[in-house]
């Protein structure tokens, strides 16, 4: 059952060409009797056409007529009851011998004084079971309440039960020949996905979108052979996509619409069901938005997906992460998936759901459907997830987010606009790693909401002229006192405005971040304010100043990290364990528009400022800038200055990617730890704002702060010096400009203080 070399694959078929060979089949039987046993029932009448297959590897369309399996306890396979015209064709698709199949009379078919249900009565009584305890799947979709009132009356001795879902119960844990057909579903979804967005723009009809996604799942991909799906592919668009299950229209798609895709791979009967959100043009802010929570949501509960998690436990992990953004969703989740024939893929079993106590094991499959349909807008994202022994795997591949297709047009106006897209290609397919590629759209106007929500709990910070400093490179130097804040750095900005655009309810579970220092202070300080339970994952090496500061607010410390990317792992770990927020130090939307505030703050101080020269690590203090600046004024230049010894930024713009680096000591301990394992948003801000970018040496760092502290008294940390180092060696081009330098912070060490001092 393995891939060919070639790249096409060869189908698992075990004998008269069947997805699997005989003794699968009769294990599945098996197991049905067990359970069937234990229930106390002497017949099973099957009519899901699901189930049949299941059991017989029945495939064909004729479940718009009466038809059956019918399991007896005392027989070694099961019987296939249908239309004389389908006989053949069982004969060609199950396991069963000649015996155990049969056609009812073909003058049964539509008929008013007779039922093909009186074929079934009669094979029960043959086999002398009609006075025993016969299950029925009384909520099949394909079992009609005239079948149950003959069948009652054919068999007046027999106990008719209702089985519910016994058989679907038994399908619910996978194998691996199983799982091997929904990897390969996995494909054919997110290659008609793939077809579903290349096709999908303004002037096309959507019936003709349907029809080259339909062609897609029927086609296949890499020598995969597509089946046709139990639900057609459902793509609303405008105010459609308000609503859920629609399919589509002869309308044309036009700028700015919305469409909701929804749509499955099959293969051999097994589904992999994926939802996307396509946006022909710039997204609005409350689309995007939610298409962020829905994302983030997403992750949570992909992430929660392990052996020994209950179904609700799921559930909760992405209504915390809803909740956290604003939003909540009272229908389920997700639910179990596998074999499917028309009207649903799903199984009818497991629901991801408040109230479900069902234990996930390894081997369940679930379409996990984070469908979002509010008053004004709709979204879905959605993934085909695999329990396994250690977690899961994703099985469809496709990228995760809000997906924004722009005409050519629109994407040549957009060099220098108001609001940058943030949009990451990847598609992680499992989950063992923190969070997964996403992407945002944020606008000038998140910033100025933050700014409004700040402007309550702190004023402006003050611009201070550097004469001395200006008469010697020849231009107007002045600092941005982020280090005058009275945390002691700019880090409250971001903290603090996304522990406010948190619910009530969910700040009072708590929060939670991970920080080399000035994060963890601001998170710890604004917390307690707030009256806010707080909790920060800090390297062991964290700077003494900054530990005692956290010591001396009273926070929770956990300090088993050895590093930066340990303690964010650390992080999301206890956040998991205790349905905490987590605050990212920079890499969040919230997070980017607070420490945004200090660029509208630039603007008004220094309102013919020409250049902005910021201190950059993760990137959020410099894409919050940048984005607040340049959407108001495109001709301003902003400079992200690194420090060598901490290069992740600048060596992930000259890659054109975000990249992992090795770092060592340095005087700007803040400005250390990467841009994370699955950077979402600072990164392709940066990249995409097109940020001029430059580092300073550890002596140019520390030549910065001794003249700041020599020339006006002033303490400033290692990663607030950076800008200012820029400027003394050099680095930019600034003569004659009217230039704002951010002094980020000033929390550093006493005995880092006297070493500088005494030139060390």
């Amino acid at each position: 059952m393995a891939e060919s070399s070639a790249g096409s694959v060869a189908q698992p078929m075990g004998e008269r060409g069947l997805p699997f060979e005989e003794d699968e089949y009769r294990r599945r039987c098996a197991s049905v009797k067990a359970s069937m046993e234990r229930r106390g029932l002497d017949v099973l009448i099957v009519v899901d056409p699901s189930n049949m297959f299941y059991l017989t590897g029945y495939d064909g369309w004729s479940f718009y007529l009466p038809q059956a399996v019918v399991l007896l306890a005392t027989d070694d396979q099961p019987h296939w009851i249908g239309r004389p015209q389908d006989q053949y064709g069982a004969t060609l698709t199950t396991w069963l011998d000649a015996d155990h199949i049969r056609g009812y009379s073909e003058r049964l078919v539509h008929a008013r004084d007779g039922h093909p249900i009186s074929s079934v009565a009669a094979l029960v009584r043959e086999a002398r079971a009609d006075s025993g305890r016969i299950g029925l799947e009384m909520d099949a979709h394909y079992f009609t309440a005239r079948a149950f009132e003959l069948l009652r009356l054919a068999l007046p001795k027999a106990e008719l039960v209702d089985s519910e879902e016994l058989v679907n119960w038994c399908r619910v844990i996978k194998t691996a020949p199983e799982i091997t057909y929904l990897r390969r579903a996995a494909k054919v979804a997110s290659a008609a996905m793939a077809v579903a967005i290349e096709t999908i723009a303004p002037g096309v009809r959507e019936c003709d979108a349907a029809g080259a996604i339909v062609r897609a799942q029927y086609q296949g991909v890499d020598g995969i052979v597509g089946d046709y799906p139990a639900i057609v592919p459902l793509i609303p668009s405008q105010e459609r996509a308000l609503a859920a299950h629609l399919t589509w229209t002869d309308r044309r798609y036009e700028e700015d619409d919305v469409v909701n895709l929804e749509l499955s791979g099959c293969v051999h009967r097994y589904h992999a069901p994926l939802a996307r959100t396509l946006c022909l043009g710039r997204p609005s802010n409350d689309l995007d938005r939610l298409g962020h929570a829905v994302q983030e949501g997403l992750d949570a509960a992909i992430a929660a997906i392990r052996p020994g998690e209950t179904a609700e436990g799921v559930e909760a992990a992405w209504r915390v992460a809803l909740e956290r953004n604003g939003y909540t969703k009272e229908s389920r989740l997700g639910y179990s998936v596998g074999v499917g024939y028309p009207p649903d893929w799903g199984e009818h079993t497991i629901s991801l759901r408040s109230g479900d106590t069902t234990v996930l094991e390894a081997g369940m499959v679930f379409h996990v459907i984070g469908g979002m349909w509010l008053q004004d807008q709709g979204l879905e994202l959605s993934e085909t997830v695999v329990v396994t022994e250690r977690g899961s795997e994703v099985l469809t591949n496709f990228k995760r987010s809000l997906l924004v297709k722009e005409s050519p047009m629109s994407q040549t106006s957009a060099t220098r606009r108001d609001e940058v897209m943030v949009a990451q290609q990847g598609a992680p397919t499992s989950v063992g790693q923190r969070g997964h590629q996403q992407s945002h759209a944020l606008g000038i106007a998140d910033v100025d909401a933050a700014r409004t929500r700040l402007s309550s709990f702190s004023s402006p910070t003050p611009v201070v002229a550097f004469d001395e400093l200006s008469r010697r490179l020849g231009a107007q130097v002045v600092l941005k006192m982020e280090s005058m804040s009275d945390v002691g750095s700019f880090k409250w900005r971001g903290a603090l405005n996304k522990m406010l655009s948190l619910p009530d309810e969910v700040a009072k579970r708590g929060v939670i971040t991970f920080s080399t220092g000035n994060h963890g202070v601001a998170v710890a300080e604004w917390a307690k304010r707030l009256g806010i339970p707080a909790q920060v994952c800090v390297p062991r090496d964290v700077g003494g100043a900054k530990l005692r500061r956290l010591r001396e607010l009273g926070v929770t410390i956990d300090m088993e990290s050895p590093d930066q990317e340990s303690a964010a792992m650390r992080c999301d770990q206890l956040a998991q364990a205790s349905v905490l927020t987590v605050i990212p130090p920079f890499d969040d939307p919230d997070v980017i528009a607070g420490q945004g505030t200090i660029g509208l703050e630039i603007l008004a101080q220094v309102p013919d400022v020409e250049v902005i020269v910021v201190p950059v690590s993760g990137g959020g203090l410099l894409s919050g800038i940048g984005l607040a600046v340049l959407a108001r004024r495109p001709d301003v230049r902003v400079i992200g200055v690194g420090a060598h010894n901490a290069p992740a930024m600048y060596a992930s713009v000259q890659a054109g990617r975000p990249v992992v680096v090795d770092e060592s000591t340095t005087l700007a301990d803040s400005l250390r730890g990467g841009l994370g394992a699955a950077n979402r948003y600072t990164f392709n801000l940066v990249k995409d704002l097109k940020i001029e970018m430059a580092q300073v040496s550890e002596i140019e760092i520390a030549t910065a702060m001794r003249l700041l502290f020599a020339e006006s008294g002033l303490v400033v940390e290692g990663a607030g010096a950076v800008g200012l180092a820029a400027l003394l060696g050099a680095k930019l081009d600034i003569a004659g400009k009217r230039v704002v330098v951010v002094v980020s912070g000033r929390n550093v060490d006493n005995d880092q203080i006297s070493d500088l001092l005494r030139g060390a």
